[in-house]
């Protein structure tokens, strides 16, 4: 492929006892083009996401940099304000007047803020701890018992019925891959959980048919 500057090479690895009429069919050879522009794509996109970041973080320092000026200036300005302040002060013998510096409140608000910070944290933990907790109570059953076991009758007739049911759907599986020379398979999700379900907890709300049908087949 060649996307903005970028070459490369895509190589597909096919399967060997497929059809090569249908891998070399034009569908095929245009998907597998678009899928190689796609992956160029992908690898030309980097450097500029790099140039980006490092944009960014240079941006972010200079934004810091002119904010700390601003900072060094409104304090050296403020000291001189309050010695002129002070000097007028003295020479008119009028009663000093105490003010909070610039500092003091810039000090006030960094507390502030890290108290604030301090306690969202600490919410923010408890409330993980709490849904940690509830978690692990749920995994352990709550207060629920332990269910009785299962007789021999039961662990019997659910090996029968699952073995039964495997097989039967094993040999359809093998009839649909003979009948189209291994080109589609029988899909199934999880079907061992839904098939002792269905021989061993008929009454469950999971074993009832619908879900079977819904879960299984659409």
């Amino acid at each position: 492929y060649l996307h903005s500057f970028e070459l490369g090479i895509v190589i597909y690895f096919g399967n060997p006892h497929a059809n090569f009429e249908k891998l070399r069919h034009p569908a095929n050879s245009k998907f597998m083009n678009n899928a190689a522009q796609l992956i160029a794509a992908a690898a030309a996109i980097q450097d500029p996401m790099e140039q980006v970041k490092a944009f960014r973080e240079e941006v972010s320092y200079q934004n810091w940099h002119k904010m700390k000026i601003k900072l060094l200036t409104m304090l050296r300005f403020g000291g001189t304000l309050r010695r002129t302040a002070k000097k007028q002060a003295d020479m008119t013998s009028r009663p000093k007047v105490e003010k909070r510096s610039s500092i003091a409140r810039l000090r006030e608000k960094s507390s502030r803020l890290r108290n604030d910070t301090n306690a969202t944290l600490n919410e923010v933990k408890e409330s993980a701890k709490n849904r940690v907790s509830r978690w692990l109570k749920k995994v352990q059953g709550g207060s629920a018992g332990i269910p009785p076991s299962f007789s021999y009758r039961q662990c019997l007739w659910t090996f029968i019925g699952v073995m039964t049911t495997h097989t039967i759907l094993s040999r359809i599986n093998l009839l649909i891959q003979t009948e189209s020379d291994g080109d589609l398979d029988l899909i199934l999700a999880p079907i061992g959980a839904l098939t002792t379900l269905q021989y061993n907890l008929t009454a469950a709300p999971a074993s009832q048919p619908r879900n079977a049908i819904f879960a299984q087949i659409f």
